[in-house]
């Protein structure tokens, strides 16, 4: 199960927020309750205990007659007990208000109570019969009291009522009013011990809480400095399963993907410089090869035939020498021209439509691109391939066909994927032989289950120069 952090440092909370709830608030209270004579908790508990309790039980135990005497010896004991907070008088009242018996010195008749009662007290009568909520005192002279309370007793509901005197701010004026005081000694060992044993806890728990978030944020700190160095190897470990440790694994997850992202920018790199590398030689070396073994030929058919002895034959030998190597050379950087070419299956960022823009930005030459589908959608291999055919057949259109417009056409048919590129310009010989960098990507279109197609001229089309088509199994 997870150890979730906000859980742990929930139960930290929790304690200490009990250990201050003790020391905050139990003490106060049970200060509120000895000196405070306003403290409702104070008054109503003390009447509880010490007047509606013992009271309803004389009532529903005592005979009537017998009544009026045993509510005089209570006002007796009491106020012998709580001198501090003499009773003068007692009466006790059934459900509908009618007096039942009385004792000090209330002098009420034997009818409708709430009639003889003052217009402020009325209200605390009906409140205690009615079930209403009311703190049922109300101020008689300096320091005397009128107070009224329900009673529900089992075996009798009504009311009681009593003339009481006490100091201000002296009820009740010890703990005894609520706890013996034993009882009271005892609850405020309790109080004391459970604070001080739950306040270092909570203390102890946030402190080891806190130690291993600490650790944790310093070994991120550390982690993300070998980031900031362009280290991404770097990994902040992962030794536990909460909130935490999750947005770490995602972390980490993030720096994998630019560890990736930057090897394969590399790689991206070395493969540019590859291609840059071998197009060059393509343009300048071979070219220049190939225009040299057509200058030694052309020289070599000049000599006088046969040459077969003295400075002519020298010569042609020469020249055949000549002719040898300068092949042997072209084909060398043909093959390195091949070796050269990109293989790997990092993808190409620049799309179809960008490829098209930059090189008509450039040469001037006006392009009408249409595609229906999206390029950078299809398989790695499949967008190079395409990429290779659209940059080759672009740079001989530029080199050879002096055409102003060209169109670039891309489309599927079912399985099958056709890219097709026309241009208005002069054409080709249709016995001249494929250049190199054509008969590299037929090759390769091969290789990979496609064909390219080479068409030379096409004298009633819209684009009536060379046609180069692609078609390639998805």
């Amino acid at each position: 199960m997870a150890r979730s952090i906000r859980l742990k440092m929930l139960y930290a909370l929790v304690l200490l927020s009990f250990s201050y709830s003790l020391l905050l608030n139990i003490f106060p209270l049970l200060y509120e309750i000895i000196a405070n004579d306003r403290n409702p908790l104070s008054v109503q508990l003390w009447h509880k205990t010490h007047l509606v309790d013992p009271v309803s039980t004389l009532v529903a135990n005592v005979r009537s007659d017998e009544l009026h005497t045993a509510l005089t010896q209570f006002i007796k004991d009491t106020s012998a007990q709580f001198t501090d907070m003499p009773m003068q008088a007692i009466a006790v009242v059934d459900e509908n208000a009618r007096l039942l018996a009385q004792a000090g010195n209330f002098q009420f008749i034997a009818s409708d109570l709430g009639a003889q009662l003052p217009i402020s007290s009325r209200d605390d009568l009906s409140d205690a019969l009615t079930g209403h909520f009311n703190n049922g005192i109300e101020s008689v002279s300096a320091n005397t009291y009128l107070v009224i309370k329900a009673s529900n007793h089992s075996q009798f509901r009504g009311a009681i009522l009593v003339q009481q005197s006490w100091p201000a701010k002296s009820f009740p004026l010890t703990a005894a009013v609520l706890l013996e005081p034993e009882q009271a000694k005892t609850l405020a060992q309790q109080v004391l011990l459970l604070t001080l044993f739950l306040t270092p806890a909570g203390a102890l728990l946030i402190f080891l809480i806190s130690a291993r978030l600490r650790h944790r944020l310093y070994q991120l700190a550390g982690t993300i400095n070998a980031w900031s160095t362009g280290d991404f190897s770097a990994r902040i470990n992962i030794d536990g399963v909460d909130e935490i440790e999750g947005s770490f694994q995602a972390l980490n997850h993030m720096a994998q993907q630019l560890e990736n992202r930057l090897a394969m920018e590399r790689e991206l790199s070395v493969l540019s410089e590859r291609e840059q590398l071998a197009s060059e030689l393509h343009d300048t070396v071979k070219q220049q090869l190939f225009s040299n073994n057509l200058l030694l030929a052309g020289c070599k058919q000049l000599l006088p035939q046969p040459a077969i002895e003295g400075p002519s034959a020298q010569i042609s030998e020469l020249l055949g020498e000549v002719i040898q190597q300068n092949q042997l050379a072209f084909s060398q950087v043909s093959q390195l021209v091949e070796n050269r070419l990109p293989t790997s299956s990092a993808p190409c960022y620049l799309s179809f439509a960008e490829q098209v823009q930059q090189w008509q930005s450039r040469t001037g030459v006006k392009v009408e691109y249409k595609s229906a589908i999206t390029v950078e959608q299809l398989s790695v291999p499949i967008q190079q391939l395409l990429q290779q055919v659209l940059r080759e057949a672009l740079q001989n259109v530029f080199k050879h066909s002096k055409a102003s417009r060209v169109r670039v056409s891309l489309f599927q048919q079912a399985d099958l994927l056709n890219l097709t590129i026309h241009d208005n310009g002069l054409g080709a010989d249709d016995k001249a032989e494929q250049g190199q960098g054509l008969q590299l990507l037929h090759q390769r279109m091969q290789q990979n289950g496609g064909a390219l197609t080479f068409t030379a001229r096409q004298p009633q089309h819209e684009y009536p120069g060379v046609q180069i088509q692609v078609c390639l199994k998805l």
